[in-house]
């Protein structure tokens, strides 16, 4: 759920970017982290902003709980 992505980008303790091989990324770039869910878990997001709509929203790839 939505609160638990806000969740782990706040306690993000790594974060990596790499290029978007797809291109279509708005930024060009697809963003990976590792931080605590709501309920404590440690889990693992990649992600892109994609347009949609006019407005910019973020596209969940990847999410699970980390290695």
């Amino acid at each position: 759920n939505w609160e638990d992505i806000v969740e782990v980008a706040r306690t993000s303790d790594w974060h990596k970017r790499e290029r978007d091989e797809r291109g279509k990324a708005a930024d060009g770039w697809k963003d990976s982290m590792t931080g605590r869910d709501t309920r404590g878990r440690s889990i693992y997001v990649t992600g892109k902003r994609l347009y949609a709509g006019g407005e910019v929203h973020w596209y969940v790839i990847t999410y699970h709980e980390a290695r």
